[in-house]
């Protein structure tokens, strides 16, 4: 049933026709169709009148359910190579449930580690400029713009200053 031309990829795109929505299989499905003859060589299905089973391996008693022999599965893991996979698959899901916790726990340690706001800076000394009309009260200051505080501008290039 595995061959070149019939794989999973080719058999998923048969597969999501709407001919085959009456039997429910998708992509997953397609995938469990294209790899019947490998799951029935490993030992993990059955056939029989032409349908597939799990194999006794893996059914426990009559309603109790799934009671997979362990030894069984981690042989053929071994076998194909897919040995621990599922330990990095659960420590992926690990990884990502953690990575919310992260981020809040960054952005609280960030919102701790700022610094209060500063005043801002002013180049004007106190006293220079009337706060309530702007008007210059220093002499020494004449030619100056004094409109912003935080950046005083020579403006007069040919006034002397006061202090000359």
């Amino acid at each position: 049933m595995h061959t070149p031309a019939l794989n999973s990829r080719s058999l998923g795109k048969v597969m999501a026709h709407d001919a085959f929505h009456h039997f429910g299989h998708g992509a997953s499905g397609a995938q469990l169709l294209a790899c019947l003859d490998k799951l029935l060589a490993d030992g993990l299905v059955e056939e029989g009148d032409g349908l597939f089973y799990l194999s006794r391996h893996l059914v426990g008693a009559a309603g109790e359910g799934l009671q997979p022999d362990d030894e069984h599965l981690v042989r053929v893991a071994e076998e194909r190579g897919t040995n621990g996979l599922g330990e990095r698959r659960k420590r992926h899901v690990d990884k990502r449930a953690g990575y919310p916790r992260w981020l809040e726990h960054r952005a609280r340690r960030s919102a701790e580690n700022r610094r209060p706001a500063r005043s801002p800076l002013r180049l004007l000394p106190e006293g220079v400029v009337d706060p309530v009309t702007g008007e210059l009260l220093d002499d020494a200051w004449q030619g100056w713009g004094t409109s912003d505080l935080a950046r005083p501008v020579w403006r007069d290039h040919f006034a002397r200053p006061a202090c000359a």
